[in-house]
């Protein structure tokens, strides 16, 4: 007499372990590699914000012909307005030059660990109507650099936003020293 066997449908035990196993596998080399990808992106976040004050404020300046300063706080915040706020004098009910064009808060673009303002003490940077710097009106030190960092586990990231004394800014990378690179600060 001859037996029928009849097919079982589903996992054996061993392939349910080997499908485990190879989760695992990915998520041990996937945890790190997404967590540096995370704080990579905080850290750009932060100083891509920090770059479009400094860009805002010159355009500012030049665009009104006035001086407008650019502050950081130590918290990442910034704003920029008018050094000298002219109220409305055409009438329109605007302000000609106000007090504060435009703030970013510390939580609009992430966390940062570290927050380095140079030189020291420094947290504002004034430009004069060709979009140059110019001295500050309480005589406090121009802002010229600013370095943002964070780290988490095995992760870090490190930015760098350079501003020179003719108003320009770019964004480097502190860790890189190959020369003749575009990012090496």
């Amino acid at each position: 007499m001859l037996t029928s066997h009849k097919r079982h449908d589903g996992f054996t035990l061993i392939e349910a372990m080997v499908v485990m196993a190879i989760i695992a596998i990915i998520m041990v080399v996937g945890v790190p590699t997404l967590q540096n990808w995370i704080i990579s992106q905080q850290v750009k976040a932060k100083t891509d914000a920090i770059l479009n004050g400094m860009q805002l404020a010159r355009s500012e300046a030049i665009r009104r012909n006035a001086r407008i300063h650019l502050i950081i706080s130590d918290d990442s915040s910034w704003s920029v307005g008018c050094v000298t706020v002219v109220a409305d004098a055409d009438g329109d009910g605007i302000a000609e030059c106000p007090g504060t064009i435009q703030s970013k808060s510390t939580n609009e673009a992430g966390t940062v660990d570290q927050l380095t303002l140079l030189p020291v003490g420094a947290t504002r940077a004034t430009f004069n109507g060709v979009g140059t710097l110019s001295p500050n009106a309480d005589g406090s030190a121009s802002l010229s650099q600013v370095d943002i960092s964070k780290s988490g586990g095995a992760a870090s990231a490190n930015r760098r936003v350079l501003l020179t004394p003719g108003g320009q800014s770019r964004v480097c990378d502190p860790a890189i020293s190959t020369t003749g690179a575009p990012e090496k600060c």
